[in-house]
């Protein structure tokens, strides 16, 4: 009997037919009355590994591992800086964003050593149980990279929209103080006095996102360094 096909598939075609080595080996099932294919019973019965890991032999040598993120929070087309607007000293924030040092898209390379585990005293068994585990902990150190580099962009993008903002204030806080000296005119000095509050929250919301931009670039070279680390080993 040449089966193709799961066999309950021909349950309808066996009810009208002798010969159930003719109908399975030389025809299709007939198509389903259902609307969805049925899934067979040993299918939906067959147990299910709980292991987080997989089985890389599986798949051949591993030769690249890849990580590459996007930042989520999107941006406006205001200008930071008009051409010709005077800067005060004091406009820009005393720190400043440490460069990233890693990629937008890190690239990691597996294939450049070879391990010999006889030499080392590593039994097969054993390699196989290391290989599951460290590929299994590269996928979880590379989703935090992914993680880490997307709080950078977003905190990037902040101190931008943070930067546009102050400048945007500053610019109506000198306009309406020269009002002011000549009107003197209550209304005037409140709105400046809420420009000023606005702008203290601008400043302290823009040195915040310098901060945590900081630390992704310091966190994401220490993962960097741990794939490296694992990359010599994860196969």
């Amino acid at each position: 009997m040449i089966i193709n096909y799961p066999t309950g598939l021909y349950t309808v075609a066996l009810e009208s037919s002798d010969n159930v080595t003719y109908t399975i080996s030389n025809q299709d099932p007939p198509r389903t009355d259902l609307l969805y294919p049925k899934l067979p019973i040993g299918i939906l019965l067959r147990r299910r590994t709980s292991s987080p890991t997989s089985n890389r032999g599986n798949y051949g040598d591993l030769i690249y591992s890849s990580s590459m993120a996007s930042r989520r929070s999107e941006g406006n087309n205001a200008r930071v800086y008009e051409s010709g607007q005077i800067l005060e000293f004091n406009d820009s924030s005393d720190r400043t964003i440490e460069p990233m040092l890693t990629p937008d898209n890190t690239n990691i390379r597996h294939n450049l050593s070879v391990n010999d585990n006889d030499y080392i005293g590593i039994t097969d068994d054993e390699q196989s149980f290391i290989d599951q585990n460290t590929y299994y902990v590269q996928n979880l150190l590379l989703d935090e990279l992914n993680t880490i580099k997307q709080d950078r962009y977003d905190a990037e993008q902040n101190v931008s929209t943070q930067q546009k903002l102050i400048n945007q204030i500053n610019k109506n806080i000198s306009a309406l103080k020269v009002v002011n000296d000549v009107s003197n005119d209550p209304d005037i000095s409140a709105i400046i006095a809420k420009l000023e509050g606005n702008l203290q929250q601008a400043i302290s919301s823009r040195d915040e996102s310098v901060t945590i931009a900081n630390q992704a670039a310091t966190r994401s070279s220490e993962i960097t360094d741990r794939l490296n680390s694992l990359s010599r080993i994860v196969k």
